[in-house]
């Protein structure tokens, strides 16, 4: 891939684009796990060859044991559901009890939170009430 055509991925295709090592902190609690985040590119359309790339964050939660299990994806429901958010507060608990058997792994969906492009439309949606 060219450095010109870095934003444009094939439907199949995904980069890696980057991941480090931090916490995931419950923002009430105080209460943290060990973490890893990244950020992973992806195209915005997989119906055609190729089409600009997306990038989604994403968090893993490490298992508090390795038993050599593979780790739980949790996919959040609705467009724009930030997920790394619920799991940072209400369903801290769960990852929290998860991490016990596996590692888990979330990431925000396109145009929540911390994906890009934002999807927030920036014009208020005024309509009349007839």
């Amino acid at each position: 891939m060219s450095t010109a055509d870095w934003h444009r991925l094939a439907r199949d295709e995904f980069i890696l684009a980057g991941r480090w090592p931090g916490l995931l902190r419950h923002r009430d609690s105080g209460r943290s796990l060990a973490a890893e985040r990244g950020l992973l590119l992806v195209p915005s359309r997989r119906n055609h060859d190729a089409s600009s790339a997306i990038a989604l964050p994403f968090v893993r939660c490490f298992a508090k044991r390795d038993r050599g299990l593979p780790p739980l994806f949790v996919l959040f429901g609705g467009p724009g559901v930030a997920c790394i958010g619920a799991f940072e507060s209400s369903f801290f608990h769960w990852v929290e009890r998860f991490t016990e058997v596996c590692d888990v792994v979330t990431f925000d969906q396109r145009g929540a939170n911390g994906a890009l492009p934002c999807l927030d439309n920036p014009y208020p949606l005024a309509l009349p009430n007839d």
